[in-house]
């Protein structure tokens, strides 16, 4: 019995203390472009209208415009397994609110940045199909024509599986993202020197 937890002492030693990834490069720059950001989501939700009287005063949304968003993501590879780094997010939001009493219409645009510093898992997986996870926590900037009440707000984005393929140097990626910034997928290509 004293052996076999030796044995497994030293095994989870090794696996802290390995040294990093020298075959496959320190450093890694993925540029990912993605669909809707979370906030379209939430505005294009219909809203349901329970009859109440404070719903003709409420801004009721009534067209919702998102354009593609952009990820430029860095990472360091501390251990085989273990990268750490940060990503810069960019959507753009366009939409129109009006309200029925008073019959207003106002345009909305908003600018979303989002920096995270994040912690990247790499999957024990095979050479040119490689599996990974992700969490990141950050913030997120609000720049719009309007003046928004929270200019910054938290952000999270959480990968449960991400996958690259292809060379050990130039290869695409793709994850599934959820989180305050993207809720969905991006598909990019990756750079490892």
């Amino acid at each position: 019995m004293k052996r076999v937890a030796v044995l497994l002492t030293a095994l989870a030693a090794g696996l802290l203390l390995e040294a990093p990834a020298h075959a496959q490069g320190k450093h890694e720059i993925n540029l990912f472009m993605s669909g809707a950001c979370s906030e379209y989501l939430q505005l294009n939700t219909a809203k349901v209208h329970t009859g109440d009287l404070y719903d003709i005063y409420e801004p009721q949304v009534q067209y919702v415009q998102n354009g593609p968003g952009f990820t430029l993501d860095y990472n360091y590879a501390v251990l085989n397994w273990l990268l750490v780094g940060g990503q810069f997010n960019f959507h753009q939001l366009v939409w129109e609110e009006y309200v029925r009493v008073g019959g207003t219409h106002v345009s909305n645009t908003k600018n979303k940045l989002a920096i995270l510093p994040q912690v990247k898992f790499r999957i024990p997986s095979p050479r040119h199909f490689r599996l990974y996870a992700k969490v990141g926590l950050g913030m997120t900037l609000n720049i719009g024509r309007y003046s928004p009440r929270n200019p910054v707000v938290f952000a999270w984005d959480v990968v449960p599986i991400g996958c690259e393929w292809g060379g050990q140097r130039v290869y695409g990626t793709a994850e599934l993202a959820y989180g305050s910034v993207i809720q969905g997928g991006r598909i990019g290509i990756g750079f490892r020197f």
